[in-house]
């Protein structure tokens, strides 16, 4: 299980983004997780695809797959 202070991924959920990543043509990209204002002053939680990190990216790597949250994100 890849795990830090961020955000944790099971083996299981690792297993099946990858296959997710895979059968849209994505294999070999990263996933990114997006934290986001909600409209009633909480938050949302956005999922997107990206073909590599950025600079200021934290990364939980996986057997499978690689997880990125931005540094806005993060906190």
């Amino acid at each position: 299980m890849a795990t830090n202070s961020l955000i944790e991924v099971t083996p299981m959920a690792a297993e099946k983004l990858g296959q997710v990543l895979k059968d849209e043509g994505e294999n070999g990209s990263l996933l990114r997780v997006m934290v986001v204002p909600g409209p009633k002053g909480g938050f949302q939680y956005m999922l997107g695809v990206e073909k590599e990190a950025k600079e200021d990216d934290v990364i939980v790597d996986t057997d499978t797959i690689q997880v990125l949250v931005d540094a806005e994100s993060a906190p």
